[in-house]
């Protein structure tokens, strides 16, 4: 492998790791004891507005219902999420948030703007914009790998 690929393949490894453990901490500095994989699920569940039957939610997170099926049972265990049947059609289960996901998302919220917040702070990334658009084109580009391999 050439140095300049190495390089960009260790930094894309190591930044994504390195988030993926600075979320966790921070949320359990927070007193949060649940993965990341369960934020995220709460996440989903959150945006999902109308769309909050379990099959939407293992779509909007890319898994599978099984997969799903025990983050929701872990998550309904804990308290931070409940099913309701819908009254028109008993068949359609809906999974909403209880008060205290609220919380967790608004905790999960306030580490994504806090890390992008030092990165415009310690690091001045808004004026370089070739490291923005490079970042732009890094994106637009997993998104297409994502939608491809679909």
């Amino acid at each position: 492998m050439g140095e300049t690929r190495e390089l960009v393949h260790h930094i894309i490894v190591d930044v994504f790791n390195d988030v993926l453990k600075l979320q966790e901490k921070f949320l359990q500095s927070k007193g949060i004891n649940l993965s990341i994989s369960e934020v995220h699920t709460l996440e989903a569940i959150g945006n999902a507005d109308k769309d909050n039957r379990m099959t939407d939610i293992a779509n909007k997170l890319d898994i599978t219902l099984s997969t799903l099926s025990i983050n929701i049972k872990r998550l309904i265990k804990k308290g931070y999420v409940v099913k309701e049947i819908d009254p028109d059609d008993r068949r359609i289960v809906h999974v909403l948030l209880t008060d205290s996901a609220y919380d967790i998302l608004s905790i999960h919220h306030e580490f994504h703007e806090e890390l992008v917040s030092s990165f415009f702070d310690e690091l001045e990334i808004g004026e370089d914009q070739v490291l923005l658009e490079s970042l732009e084109k890094i994106d637009a580009y997993l998104a297409k790998m994502i939608k491809k391999l679909k």
